[in-house]
C-alpha cells in the first residue's frame, strides 16, 4: 500500500515539475504577497493630509503647525479658508482639517477658552477618529508648552476646546465607508473569475480551434465573450446598490447614473485582467490560481481595507497600475460626498487610460496565443 501511495506522489512531483507555470505560482506568489501586503496591510496612521487655516498668524499658531508637521503622521497644507477645506475634502485631497481663530494667543493670555475648529472626513471613519485624536493632543500638548514659555504668569493656561466637525459621515459608521468598497470587490472578483475561466474552458475543451477556423475575427470574438459580463456586471452594481441603500440603510448622495457611466472603464479594466489571465494559464485550474494572484493587490492595495496615505511611499505608486484604487474613491465619494465629475475626472481619465492599457495587451496576447 505504501508503495503504490509513493507511486502516486512520485508522478505528482513529476507533474508538477513539467509544469513551468503553475510550479512558480505556488513556490514565489505567496512570498511576492508577503513582501508586499506585509508593508502595505497596516492599521497605522501615517501621512493623513491636514488641511490648516491659520487665521491667527502668532507664534503660538505658528508652532502648533510646525509641531503637526514635524510628526510622521502628518502632511500639512496651508489653506486661506474653511470653504478651501471643504473643497479639499470633497476631492480627496485632504483627511482632516483644523481652523486656528484668530483670537488664540488674546484667549490664553484672558484664560477665556481656546477654541479651534477641527474637520475631518466621515467618509474614512478610521482614519478620521485616529487622525483628529492626534491632532488633540498634539495641539493641546503645544498649547501648554507655549503658554508656559511666553505667559509664564498664567498658572494654569486656557481650556482647549477642540470643536469636532465630522463630514460626509456624521456618527462615523464604518458600513458607510466598507459597503461601497464590497461593490467594487464584489464586481472585480465576478467579472474577472468569470471571463478567465470562459476563455480557458475554450482552450481546455478544443472548441478554440473550432473557433479559430470560422470567419469570426479574434476582437469579435472576444467583444461576444464580454458582453455577457458587462451585463452582469452591471446587474451586479444595481442589486449592490439596492441593497446597501434598502437594507443597510447606507446613504447615496450622488447620481446613480454617474456611477453606473464610471463604471464602465472600470469595467473594461477587470475583463482585460480576466483576459490576461486566460493567456496565461492552460486550465482552469490555473486560471484561478492566477486570478487569486491579481485579487490580492486589488484588494489590499484598493484602499479597501486599509488607506493608501498610510502605506509605505513605493507602495502608493505601485497603487496607481491597480484599477480598483480609482474605482474604489470614485464609488465612496457618490455615495457619501455626491460629488460629480467635475471633481472625479483625474480618476477617471486615469481609469480609463488604465483600462485601455490593459484591453489592448490582453487581446494582443490573446491574439498572439490563439495564431
Amino acid at each position: 500500500m505504501i508503495e503504490r501511495i509513493l507511486s502516486v506522489a512520485r508522478k505528482e512531483v513529476i507533474q508538477l515539475r513539467r509544469d513551468r507555470r503553475t510550479l512558480p505560482l505556488v513556490l514565489f506568489a505567496p512570498v511576492i504577497q508577503l513582501l508586499l501586503f506585509g508593508y502595505a496591510a497596516t492599521q497605522d496612521v501615517h501621512n493623513v493630509r491636514l488641511a490648516v487655516v491659520d487665521q491667527s498668524r502668532t507664534p503660538v499658531s505658528r508652532e502648533i503647525i510646525r509641531s503637526l508637521a514635524a510628526t510622521v503622521t502628518f502632511r500639512v497644507a496651508d489653506l486661506p479658508d474653511r470653504r478651501a477645506i471643504q473643497q479639499e475634502m470633497l476631492a480627496s485631497r485632504a483627511s482632516v482639517g483644523l481652523v486656528i481663530p484668530a483670537g488664540l494667543e488674546r484667549d490664553l493670555l484672558r484664560r477665556t477658552g481656546t477654541g479651534l475648529e477641527l474637520f475631518a472626513d466621515g467618509s474614512n471613519p478610521s482614519t478620521a477618529a485616529v487622525a483628529a485624536s492626534y491632532v488633540q493632543q498634539i495641539v493641546g500638548a503645544t498649547l501648554q508648552r507655549e503658554a508656559g514659555a511666553r505667559f509664564p504668569g498664567i498658572v494654569r493656561p486656557a481650556d482647549i476646546v477642540l470643536v469636532p466637525r465630522v463630514m460626509y459621515n456624521p456618527n462615523l459608521t464604518s458600513r458607510n465607508y466598507m459597503v461601497p468598497g464590497v461593490l467594487v470587490m464584489i464586481l472585480m472578483i465576478m467579472t474577472t473569475i468569470m471571463t478567465s475561466m470562459a476563455i480557458v474552458r475554450e482552450f481546455e475543451r478544443g472548441t478554440s480551434e473550432q473557433l479559430a477556423v470560422t470567419p469570426i475575427r479574434s476582437y469579435e470574438l472576444l467583444a461576444g465573450k464580454m458582453i455577457p459580463y458587462i451585463v452582469i456586471g452591471y446587474i451586479d452594481i444595481l442589486l449592490v446598490t439596492a441593497v446597501a441603500v434598502a437594507w443597510f440603510r447606507v446613504p447615496i448622495h450622488g447620481s446613480v447614473v454617474l456611477l453606473f457611466l464610471l463604471a464602465a472603464p472600470f469595467l473594461l479594466s477587470t475583463l482585460g485582467i480576466g483576459i490576461l489571465t486566460s493567456t496565461i494559464a492552460r486550465t482552469q485550474q490555473q486560471s484561478m490560481m492566477i486570478s487569486f494572484f491579481f485579487m490580492m493587490p486589488n484588494t489590499l492595495l484598493a484602499g479597501f481595507m486599509f488607506p493608501i496615505e498610510n502605506m509605505p511611499v513605493p507602495a502608493q505608486y505601485f497603487t496607481y497600475l491597480i484599477p480598483g484604487r480609482y474605482f474604489m474613491t470614485m464609488v465612496r465619494a457618490i455615495f457619501l460626498k455626491g460629488v460629480g465629475i467635475s471633481v472625479l475626472w483625474p480618476e477617471t481619465v486615469a481609469l480609463t487610460v488604465l483600462g485601455a492599457v490593459i484591453l489592448s495587451l490582453a487581446v494582443w496576447r490573446y491574439q498572439s496565443r490563439r495564431a
